[in-house]
């Protein structure tokens, strides 16, 4: 018996074609997220910032600040893991006896922006369709004062005008460790899809300058809310 054997010519678009889909089939395997060495994360949450001199009539009571955060887990298969993150919140504050206090919006001299810069180590419990993080570590507290809309330079202020006072609250939170914390940070993630989970968090922000210098909790922060994983 004889058997032909025939060969289809595959044209040169055809090639490049074909050449062109694997490529992207390959990029696309290496930028999905289950095969990506590291997690991003993001967390919308509310923090609770102790303050103790709230009898005083100058001072708030203990604001609760809107925080956001943006972050990573590097690793993201392994037991422990390095988990960096960068929170962002705002407050009012005023000089209180040459210290910075929480101010309420009628009494504040400064409006502050806060950069909380996380260095935590986790540990990751795994079960079916859950992870749950336990994280400790150090922390950077950044903050920048500047006045508040409708206060203007010369207006009375603690040490004589509100431009002093500003000078003066920024140069606080540099003094004494104020700008040192620690973390403790717990979560539960919960599996939404192949590559998003989410749940809820807490975390405790302690400071070591208040804590270390002034025997005083003033500025520890208690948060909660939501994060999402990615």
């Amino acid at each position: 018996m004889i058997f032909l054997q025939a060969q289809i010519p595959v044209s040169d678009d055809e090639q490049n074609n074909n050449s062109s889909t694997d490529i992207i089939e390959n990029l696309s395997d290496k930028t999905d997220n289950t095969n990506r060495p590291f997690d991003l994360f993001a967390c919308m949450d509310a923090g609770l910032y102790l303050n103790p001199e709230q009898s005083s009539l100058n001072s708030a009571p203990s604001p609760i600040n809107f925080e956001l955060s943006f972050g990573a887990t590097i690793p993201n298969y392994t037991m422990f893991s390095f988990q960096p993150s960068l929170t962002f919140f705002m407050m009012n504050h005023l000089l209180f006896e040459e210290r910075a206090l929480p101010a309420e919006i009628e009494n504040r001299t400064s409006t502050t922006l806060n950069f909380y810069l996380n260095l935590p180590f986790a540990f990751t419990l795994k079960i079916p369709k859950s992870k749950f993080h336990f994280s400790l570590g150090f922390a950077t507290m950044i903050r920048f004062a500047f006045l508040a809309a409708g206060v203007h330079n010369d207006d009375e202020g603690f040490s004589g005008s509100a431009g002093e006072d500003i000078t003066l609250i920024n140069k606080w939170f540099w003094k004494n460790l104020h700008w040192l914390y620690a973390t403790i940070e717990a979560d539960w993630l919960y599996e939404v899809s192949s590559k998003i989970n989410a749940g809820p968090f807490i975390s405790i922000k302690l400071p070591f300058g208040s804590l270390t210098t002034e025997k005083s909790p003033q500025g520890m922060i208690f948060s909660a809310g939501l994060k999402v994983s990615f």
